[in-house]
């Protein structure tokens, strides 16, 4: 099933340009490591060294919070949108 990745413009450039990208994929998991797999230069973005999801990556799944849910075993279904939603801080 194809799920659609909504990517910020700050991070498009790490994954050539494009606004969205198209995963095969059942969980969240999956489809982010679909992501990494067809962009490499994204995996720094979302991944800590440990290969978990970064704290400063927000992830909705239509619209919701995934951290207050399942996480990264969300479920995903047919025509699901994901949207990265990195946070930024300065000053």
């Amino acid at each position: 099933m194809t799920i659609q990745i909504e990517i910020p413009a700050i991070m498009r450039r790490f994954a050539a340009q494009q606004q969205s990208v198209g995963v095969e994929a059942a969980d969240l998991d999956t489809a982010l490591r679909e992501l990494v797999s067809k962009h490499p230069r994204m995996r720094a973005h979302l991944f800590d060294a440990h290969g978990d999801l970064r704290r400063i990556v927000n992830v909705f799944v239509n619209g919701n919070h995934v951290r207050w849910h399942e996480r990264a075993n969300t479920k995903l279904e047919p025509g699901d949108s994901l949207c990265l939603v990195p946070l930024f801080a300065g000053g």
